[in-house]
């Protein structure tokens, strides 16, 4: 079973890549959070190019000692460019020392070293003077990252429309909730908007809460609707539990 033992924390660091194409921007905390779970783990990364296109990636994680960690670029996906990555797949390998975290890159077609690109690390703070990354984009790349794992179906509703669904945050953004798969669910538009002003709860045992306010036509839509997907209800666990517990 997946098991998600997200910490809270003060603050975030996000690494700067400087590659040739432009900067790469890297989650650590995230990172650091799945050192002992998963010996693969997925997650999202952006780079925004050098001729202002958005690209986001999703690399697996892997743990090889405490300051030595790998990117695997191998899936062939971008998001947001409307191209694929298949120019863009390889390894880059992360290693801490006293100076700070750098990085090195082989391409995987042909084994080749690639540039060694300049790592420069920020704190939530600066990451958020800098503009890093809009919260408009992270969502769209959290919305694609969620709806390739639990596919274009309302959670709740089952609801299939892609253009009325949204990826929901169990554990809100101002609360450190990650952008990863245990703190997300695909949501009618406006049940999302139930969700987030907390008058739809979802209980750790499946079942769904309205609040009294709720207009009755929502009242007898949860009447008849199965509890939530099992499968879905173990990853947010976590998360939905420090939800509720607010």
């Amino acid at each position: 079973m997946e098991n998600d033992t997200r910490v809270s924390h003060p603050s975030r660091q996000i690494l700067q890549v400087l590659w040739d194409s432009g900067p790469e921007f890297i989650d650590l905390t995230e990172i650091q959070e799945r050192k002992n779970l998963e010996s693969y783990y997925p997650l999202v990364t952006s780079d925004i190019r050098t001729d202002a296109r958005v690209v986001f990636y999703k690399p697996r994680l892997e743990w090889i000692s405490d300051c030595h960690f790998l990117l695997h670029y191998d899936d062939g996906e971008k998001f947001e460019s409307g191209d694929d990555a298949l120019g863009d797949k390889g390894t880059a390998t992360y290693r801490r020392s006293k100076q700070g975290w750098k990085c090195s890159w082989i391409y995987r077609e042909n084994g080749l070293p690639g540039s060694a690109p300049k790592c420069n690390l920020f704190d939530t703070a600066t990451a958020r003077e800098l503009e890093l990354v809009s919260r408009t984009k992270r969502d769209r790349a959290f919305r694609e990252l969620i709806k390739t794992e639990y596919g274009c179906v309302c959670a709740i509703s089952g609801e299939t429309n892609d253009c009325v669904l949204d990826a929901a945050h169990v554990l809100e953004v101002r609360d450190n909730g990650l952008d990863n798969i245990f703190n997300g669910i695909m949501l009618r538009k406006d049940l999302h908007a139930l969700f987030d002003a907390r008058l739809l709860t979802i209980r750790l045992d499946g079942k769904y809460e309205l609040d009294s306010s709720v207009h009755s036509c929502y009242q007898k839509l949860f009447f008849d609707l199965p509890d939530l997907n099992r499968c879905i209800l173990e990853r947010i666990s976590k998360n939905l539990e420090i939800r509720n517990g607010k």
